[in-house]
């Protein structure tokens, strides 16, 4: 589909942009004077900060580098997409008319004027700024929302309307197009029009959409057709059971109260449609484009919870954890984010080396909340990463004991349960765990994995065991870690040859894990290949194994494989699996 081909094209052009291309233009000449080395030394500074995704320092340096090299291209094109990614939209801003000086129909640049425009309110400029434009790659998804937007702010609403058309044309957009004209729809009280756009597509592309979801039901609400509205709420639901975001909505109904009137303003709705852009761009793991365009609805909108929800994750992925803080601490506690962030808040500290700070974060949230079981099971996790396993066991019992019967969406918190059970040596409770997890996700890769390699390891119920690790193989047919628990499966059950082409193929995806290569230099050893075996156990030793593993592989290179070289394989697949 063209637009979808538009956000992929927008993606790799803007990843194109960012990346260091080695020298910048005006940059390898070395006139050995002080201003010239105070230039090259700041692009050296910022061309590093980048490479180690330190986006802050990198935008001040390639700033300062600009300041220096005003008329250089490069270093211009950088300093404002890495401003932008930082949330420095005013510094970009200036940046942005100085680049369209040159390319006049830059994408991003006008997408950044536009956006100020919108921010300040003005949609004369707004709409005569988009004339200009042709509607490709990331403009073709922002365009129709943002004229509709500015003709909606200017009172002409059938303008507004008929600006989204665009939108209804492609099946990526249609639920875009839906929320959008529900939105102007129910800010104006023509409810049953709106209804009849976001019906269309809740059963289909927006049925896992919390915002059209919210709005459909809140429209039911205000229409006194609460069995509709439930049925809306309960829907998204039955597709993301975890979700507590429309919990407040159910409780409203069953409580009587009055569902408020939505009402969006023009601009809060161009900063939605910068959100939903840069969700789609997520889930493809454009991480950059989604960032800058995330930053962009911040700008707009500064206390957006989902679009702080979405750049703090970007940032967690860059290891960027205090940056994240600061944005998911912006959302009120009144939001239905609220909980999500104060979770996130925590692993990150803990991530940031303030375990104790982290346990006592949400120690404080359960105490606050006596049915609030996910931070007890987020206090599990995090002893379960530290390997504190009774502790860890204590906190999720509590959370079980708060929670009461598990749900189908409940499997995961059973199955960490049962991997800190199984690693304290604890297996009847933790098989039981195991199975029970099973029974709410049948086909669960990751619980077939590691039950069926420990029913392997303890030589029970072998048959059984060695299918449900082949499942999960089959599940997952590009994970490493499931291929190496097959292929060590087979080495358990003394089947050399059908073990060694599993374990190479998990090798070739994990090759830096020195679980999988000792994996591979064992089987070997095993159908005499010993010279091979030694260069794979060679090659673990120098991928920093943990101090266990790595005296074992020590153990084997001066003297082969004994019984006492064996590792305790359930142990490794637990690694792995935490």
């Amino acid at each position: 589909m063209r637009i979808l081909k538009s956000l992929t094209v927008i993606s790799i052009s803007i990843s194109f942009i960012i990346t260091f291309l080695s020298p910048l233009k005006g940059s390898a000449k070395n006139n050995n004077t002080p201003a010239h080395w105070s230039l090259s030394g700041t692009l050296l500074a910022g061309q590093f900060a980048q490479s180690i995704r330190d986006i802050p320092n990198a935008a001040t340096y390639l700033s300062s580098a600009l300041k220096r090299a005003p008329n250089n291209k490069d270093i211009l094109r950088r300093a404002f997409i890495l401003n932008i990614m930082e949330g420095r939209i005013q510094k970009a801003r200036a940046l942005a008319a100085r680049t369209l000086e040159a390319s006049p129909k830059a994408q991003i640049a006008n997408t950044v004027l536009l956006s100020v425009a919108a921010k300040e309110g003005r949609w004369g400029d707004l709409l005569a700024r988009a004339k200009t434009l042709d509607p490709k790659g990331l403009l073709a998804f922002l365009l129709p929302p943002a004229r509709g937007w500015a003709e909606f702010a200017s009172g002409k609403k059938s303008a507004a309307l008929m600006a989204l058309e665009p939108l209804r044309e492609n099946k990526t957009t249609v639920a875009m197009f839906a929320l959008h004209t529900g939105l102007m729809l129910e800010h104006e009280g023509k409810l049953s029009e709106a209804e009849s756009h976001l019906v269309k597509v809740f059963s289909g592309a927006g049925s896992g959409s919390y915002k059209i979801a919210k709005l459909l039901g809140v429209i039911y609400e205000r229409q006194g057709r609460k069995d509709k509205a439930l049925e809306i709420y309960n829907a998204f639901l039955a597709v993301r059971p975890s979700s507590n975001t429309l919990q407040k909505n159910i409780e409203r109904i069953k409580t009587q109260k009055k569902p408020p009137v939505i009402s969006t303003l023009p601009s809060d709705g161009i900063a939605e449609a910068l959100f939903e852009i840069a969700s789609m761009l997520y889930n493809q793991a454009s991480m950059d484009t989604a960032l800058l365009l995330g930053q962009l609805a911040l700008y707009i909108k500064p206390n957006f919870p989902s679009a702080l929800i979405l750049v703090s994750d970007i940032m967690i992925n860059e290891k960027r954890y205090a940056s994240a803080n600061q944005l998911l601490k912006k959302i009120n506690q009144s939001s239905v984010f609220f909980k999500t962030a104060q979770l996130r808040v925590a692993g990150n500290l803990d991530d940031m080396g303030q375990f104790d700070t982290a346990i006592k974060k949400l120690e404080v949230l359960a105490k606050k909340n006596p049915t609030d079981y996910l931070s007890l099971f987020a206090i599990g996790d995090i002893f379960r990463r530290h390997k504190r396993w009774t502790d860890a066991i204590n906190a999720y019992d509590r959370a079980f004991s708060v929670l009461g019967t598990p749900k189908k969406h409940h499997w995961r918190y059973l199955y960490t349960r049962a991997i800190s059970l199984e690693r304290a040596k604890i297996w009847p409770r933790a098989e039981i765990d195991f199975l029970k997890a099973l029974e709410l996700k049948p086909s669960q890769p990751d619980v077939l994995n590691y039950l069926g390699y420990s029913w392997i390891e303890k030589g029970k119920h072998l048959e059984r065991a060695l299918e449900m690790v082949k499942t999960a193989v089959k599940l997952r047919p590009n994970s490493g870690y499931i291929i190496d628990s097959l292929g060590w499966a087979y080495y358990q059950l003394e089947k050399y040859n059908r073990a060694i082409p599993e374990l190479e193929r998990a090798v070739e995806l994990r090759s830096e894990d020195p679980i999988i290569n000792d994996h591979l230099g064992d089987a070997y050893w095993k159908v005499g290949r010993k010279l091979e075996a030694k260069f794979q156990w060679n090659h673990a030793l120098a991928l920093n194994p943990e101090p266990d593993l790595k005296k074992i592989l020590v153990q084997k290179l001066n003297n082969g494989l004994s019984d006492e070289s064996k590792t305790v394989e359930v142990e490794e697949i637990g690694k792995q699996a935490n």
